[in-house]
């Protein structure tokens, strides 16, 4: 049966991102999202630190539950994610994790359940990370790394995702197919690497090849390799995140589309939603089972509570739009829907 006779497109949409939540510093801007999950068509958030608020677990847990139940109220199940690497990227502060590169060997498994047990305890699902990178002098993925060569990242990786995985069910290595030889923050702007497919299997994927069956979910790079594919960045490159990745069986996601490499065009709300929509087109046709809609910065780096969520809102929209106009394959939703599905199943099941 084609479910696509049955699904809205809105709905697709909804299923095939992962939208990350304006800031929420106080209860009433919390309580404005909530109210903005329960009437609009997101189905997969990204929980900040500002929208954990301060307190204990007990407090921050409370805030996610409200967020995942208004969600749930409207049938579905959600992604609840979190950027949750320890040192400098751990949006869930409750006991602060050194970053992975100053943790000695023999406290690797401790660390990382911990950073697990608490991330679980709050409600997240998803687990944004580790980063498996292998980073260059200069690189600004620095100290999120496990080490500076290959097999020392696969060795002290596994370690740590094991213990993740005793408490949270879904993982995420990034970024594939590897951010560690450009010194370029993509967030901020392009970034390139000179590697041929060669070089790049020798030394930047071995750690997401060697890792994949543990993990639930890889995540792109937004970085151009120019020897791979000459067009595009990996998030857009079927090359990439298709046939480089045939062998894995999980979801593919593709890092935030608001960062500066991926969507480098931004003046306006509506060029910037409608663009981000077109690159999560293209994301989705590469390969992507999951896009990331990621705040814009049009306007600042952290944008009003009501601009966030009306600009949600229309990129949704567009990308219904787009589905509606046959712009993705019937086969590449179909692929992209039944890999959330069956992602989500594991949650499902251990509830």
């Amino acid at each position: 049966m084609d479910f696509m006779l049955f699904l809205p497109s809105i709905k697709l949409a909804s299923h095939l991102t992962l939208v990350s939540l304006p800031a929420t510093p106080d209860a009433d801007s919390h309580a404005t999202v909530v109210e903005w999950l329960a009437r609009n068509n997101v189905e997969n958030v990204i929980i900040r630190s500002s929208n954990f608020g301060p307190g204990e677990l007990e407090d921050k847990a409370k805030r996610v539950k409200e967020i995942a139940n208004v969600i749930f109220d409207k049938g579905f199940q959600p992604y609840i994610a979190a950027d949750q690497e320890g040192g400098r990227v751990q949006a869930m502060t409750g006991t602060a994790i050194p970053p992975p590169m100053d943790i000695d060997d023999d406290q690797l498994e401790s660390m990382a359940t911990l950073l697990a047990y608490e991330s679980a305890q709050v409600g997240i699902n998803l687990m944004l990370g580790p980063v498996l990178d292998i980073p260059c002098e200069g690189n600004f993925i620095g100290n999120r790394a496990f080490g500076y060569d290959p097999e020392t990242v696969i060795r002290r990786a596994e370690i740590w995702i094991k213990a993740l995985k005793t408490q949270i069910l879904l993982i995420t290595g990034k970024h594939f197919p590897g951010h560690g030889s450009t010194t370029s923050d993509t967030h901020k702007e392009a970034a390139h690497v000179e590697f041929d497919a060669k070089q790049m299997q020798d030394w930047e994927q071995k750690p997401f090849y060697a890792l994949q069956h543990s993990l639930d979910a890889i995540m792109s790079a937004h970085v151009h390799y120019k020897k791979i594919d000459p067009h595009c960045i990996a998030t857009y490159s079927k090359t990439i995140m298709t046939d480089n990745l045939k062998e894995f069986e999980g979801i593919r996601i593709s890092d935030s589309l608001g960062m500066r490499a991926a969507t480098p065009r931004q003046i306006d709300f509506e060029q910037t939603a409608r663009d981000m929509a077109k690159n999560a087109i293209k994301a989705i046709n590469a390969g992507c089972d999951l896009v990331i809609i990621g705040r814009p910065h049009y306007e600042s780096d952290t944008p009003k509570l009501e601009t966030h969520m009306a600009f949600v809102d229309k990129v949704l929209l567009y990308i219904a739009d787009s589905i509606d106009k046959n712009e993705i394959s019937k086969e590449r939703l179909m692929e992209a829907y039944t890999r959330n599905q069956s992602a989500k199943l594991k949650i499902i099941a251990k509830k």
